[in-house]
């Protein structure tokens, strides 16, 4: 096991590593994916659970949503959200300041051990009526991946929460399944979901 996985394990704080794979990597799938969830959803204020540099926070920014919260485990992070960043440690227990509009959690879930799974899911939850989920399947791999699992899986802690697919899933994902910028990171088409509160 190389060092960075190492010290990411033990205290989530070296993460600049990661962070920055993020920047590299993800630009025009955040961008785009800000740019869908806000035209189908029009939220007006959005919290991202395992934020990294806050790039899937600036396109609601771009739209006005001045009404935005990064949240991570990591120090030092939240480079794109000057003010509007807060250290986490999402394995524990955490309230959210207020409900925001739109949940963001995207790629997040699978860098907890499968312990704090449910914590997560009730911070998550706690968060907002609609959020847009995405966490690495099996076999994915990846660095710094404890809990990969498929959808049913998430599905069912989310269901069991009183969420289910939103009404608008179809849609976004549709979309995800044909736009360019969703195809050099697949795992959003692989494992993207938009769920909803029940009413």
């Amino acid at each position: 096991m190389d060092e960075p996985y190492k010290q990411y394990e033990e205290s989530l704080d070296n993460y600049f590593w990661l962070a920055e794979q993020v920047d590299l990597n993800e630009c025009w799938q955040a961008i785009s994916l800000g740019e869908l969830l806000y035209t189908k959803l029009h939220p007006t204020s959005v919290i991202d659970l395992g934020c990294s540099s806050g790039i899937y926070l600036t396109p609601f920014m771009a739209w006005g949503v001045t009404d935005v919260l990064g949240v991570d485990g990591a120090h030092g992070v939240g480079k794109h959200i000057p003010g509007k960043f807060q250290v986490v440690d999402l394995r524990i227990p955490w309230t959210p300041p207020k409900r925001y509009d739109l949940c963001l959690c995207v790629e997040t879930a699978e860098h907890l051990k499968p312990e704090y799974a449910d914590i997560l899911m009730d911070t998550i939850v706690g968060s907002s009526d609609t959020v847009f989920f995405t966490a690495a399947r099996e076999g994915q791999g990846g660095e710094g991946h404890f809990n990969m699992k498929n959808r049913p899986y998430w599905i069912e802690k989310f269901q069991v929460r009183g969420y289910d697919i939103h009404p608008k899933n179809d849609e976004v994902m549709a979309v995800v399944n044909q736009d360019w910028a969703f195809e050099k990171c697949g795992w959003v088409r692989w494992n993207g979901m938009l769920l909803g509160k029940k009413a």
